[in-house]
């Protein structure tokens, strides 16, 4: 799971995406930090491994879906 760091509005693809809201006063933000902190608390008390990755650069609001930091070559491996 990628842990959301600067997770939020993004007005590049808010045009195509409806569900989208340019909430300013970061709420959104800290509601998503959260229910991660939540999420990852569950999965590790259910006994499930888990690899959080920490974002290391601020202002990436689209950081936090795993297809920009994840290359999966079928059979041979996952590249970070």
């Amino acid at each position: 799971m990628i842990k959301p760091k600067s997770f939020g509005f993004n007005a590049q693809t808010a045009g195509s995406n409806s569900f989208q809201n340019n909430d300013e006063e970061g709420d959104s933000r800290v509601k998503a930090r959260l229910e991660f902190d939540e999420m990852v608390s569950r999965i590790e008390e259910n006994g499930i491994d888990l690899k959080v990755f920490e974002d290391v650069e601020e202002g990436l609001p689209d950081s936090v879906f795993p297809n920009n930091w994840i290359s999966n070559i079928p059979g041979q491996a996952v590249v970070v």
